[in-house]
């Protein structure tokens, strides 16, 4: 019994600090969380042995208590940067923008179609001439990116936690146009693994673009290394 009221405090304590390191800086919090979570995996998944880390049940419950803070901390980090943007918009509208189209492209339309009209008609135009161009050439490189956004149901669905996932905003380097109307994507997709930590994970394959009725078919698949 008293072990188990020495473990209760164990990760009680482990939860405290993680929660007072996110009231001083959230991110910090999510990568300290992160950093334990995987020793806790380790000492679950492995026979190494770990100081205070005895058992796999112990292992287990530490890791619990890493995804509950990973995700009180996230929406701190979530909240943060929107404040930094709002600030940002107040005191240098040209900078707010150049940060709101790093991290989405789709929202910083929207802002320069008010705070920045002559970028907002110059994107507008550019957009224009490209779907002119894909219209006239639909299988060419420039669907490559639209390839690696099609290929994203089929990796969810094979997923253990389809709902966690999470993909980058550009396909990898090594994708692009192998055959007439068929696109080699290569990329990765960051996802909760069957114990709830967030893992990083390579994918590859081939789909093929039917320009006839606008569909795509995956090809082949392969999730992993």
């Amino acid at each position: 019994m008293l072990r188990y009221v020495i473990t209760a405090l164990e990760l009680a304590a482990v939860l405290a600090a993680l929660v007072l390191l996110q009231q001083l800086d959230p991110k910090y919090a999510v990568w300290a969380a992160l950093a334990v979570a995987l020793l806790a995996i380790l000492a679950f998944s492995s026979r190494v042995r770990i100081p205070r880390l005895d058992s796999r049940r112990k292992a287990l419950a530490l890791l619990g208590v890493c995804v509950v803070a990973m995700y009180l901390a996230s929406g701190d980090v979530w909240k943060e940067r929107e404040a930094e943007l709002a600030d940002l918009k107040k005191t240098d509208v040209a900078a707010y923008l150049v940060e709101l189209k790093k991290l989405d492209e789709g929202r910083w339309l929207k802002e320069a179609k008010e705070l920045d009209r002559v970028a907002y008609d110059k994107e507008m135009a550019r957009l224009a001439e490209e779907n002119e161009r894909e219209r006239r050439d639909p299988c060419s490189e420039r669907q490559v990116g639209m390839a690696f956004i099609m290929m994203q149901p089929e990796v969810t669905r094979r997923l253990k936690s389809p709902t966690s996932a999470e993909f980058p905003s550009l396909e990898g380097k090594d994708s692009g146009l192998v055959g007439e109307c068929v696109y080699w994507v290569h990329s990765y997709v960051d996802a909760a693994n069957s114990f709830g930590a967030q893992l990083r994970t390579p994918f590859s394959g081939k789909i093929r673009h039917h320009p006839s009725d606008g569909t795509w078919q995956v090809l082949t698949l392969k999730i992993g290394k």
